[in-house]
């Protein structure tokens, strides 16, 4: 999914672009979040923590890169802490960490960028380990970050990109409810072959 979840680029607006562009300020609501809880998994905003040598191994896996649609692999830890900055006073965009209620382990990243507050969109990533792969994650992930684009941030519809390969988010992304929209064709390089990326988006009924 828009990979770009955890492309290391993903989600880095101008501080501020959107709101000074309107001219309002008072348009966007705070981006403040401490948990969003489901059944096995929390979301919390991602820090400076986050940044150690788990979450850098997590990006350097041929696993989760070649799911990668956008950002520079394999990264640095300074990379990484240059990341979590740009989220920073960043009023278009917001980033989660994906945590493992029962062993209070980090599993990955969930964000949603290029917030246009004008027209109540955002674009979802999501970037989560190689051992969580295969056990329904991302459903949980969807069913998190979805209702807080559309309830606390009061957006209207969010998307995603899924490479053609991403079998498990295209099934967690069909079964919180999105609709395929378009496909990019032959658009993302993975392991020396030019993949199809897939378009889903979500509208807040």
């Amino acid at each position: 999914m828009s990979l770009r979840l955890e492309g290391l680029n993903a989600g880095t607006a101008p501080t501020g672009g959107s709101l000074t562009t309107m001219g309002n300020p008072k348009c966007a609501p705070e981006l403040r979040v401490k948990f969003i809880q489901k059944e096995r998994i929390y979301l919390r905003r991602l820090s400076h923590q986050d940044v150690d040598g788990e979450y850098l191994k997590m990006l350097s896996d041929p696993q989760v890169t070649k799911y990668l649609t956008v950002g520079k692999i394999p990264p640095s830890l300074a990379d990484l802490d240059a990341y979590v900055s740009s989220f920073d006073g960043n009023n278009n965009a917001v980033a989660f960490a994906v945590v493992e209620t029962a062993a209070d382990r980090f599993m990955g990243t969930a964000t949603l960028n290029s917030i246009n507050w004008v027209s109540g969109t955002a674009d979802i990533g999501m970037a989560l380990g190689p051992q969580f792969r295969g056990h329904g994650y991302p459903d949980e992930v969807l069913s998190a970050i979805v209702p807080y684009a559309f309830e606390s941030l009061k957006l209207r519809r969010v998307y995603m990109g899924v490479l053609e390969s991403d079998a498990e988010r295209i099934k967690a992304a069909k079964s919180v409810g999105f609709v395929q929209e378009g496909v990019w064709r032959a658009h993302s390089l993975v392991e020396g072959t030019y993949e199809d990326e897939i378009w889903f988006g979500l509208i807040k009924e």
